[in-house]
């Protein structure tokens, strides 16, 4: 078990990705230069950021910390911004 994080006061929100560009564009890929990793949709972005509106209202009470991890892929990454401004969480992420 890690002392740095108290199970007691652990909250866990496991989300998706946003809608990608590649689910309502079929021909995104074939013009792409890396094809396999589409990027988010405006909707995509709406929809990460209305994520990071609803865990800040469930979590009123939050510290300013937290972790988010993500996968590198450019739409993931992009949830993750998305989901941080939704949060209204201080300057930005500070990516490790």
């Amino acid at each position: 078990m890690n002392a740095c994080l108290p199970t007691d006061q652990l909250t866990c929100y496991i989300v998706r990705h946003g809608e990608r560009i590649d689910h309502i564009d079929d021909t995104w890929a074939a013009a792409s230069a890396t094809p396999y990793d589409p990027p988010l949709t405006m909707d995509g972005w709406a929809q990460a950021r209305e994520a990071g509106s609803m865990i800040r209202d469930l979590e009123p009470q939050a510290d300013s910390e937290y972790l988010v991890l993500v996968s590198p892929f450019l739409r993931c990454v992009q949830t993750a911004q998305a989901i941080h401004e939704g949060f209204h969480r201080g300057d930005g992420p500070q990516w490790r």
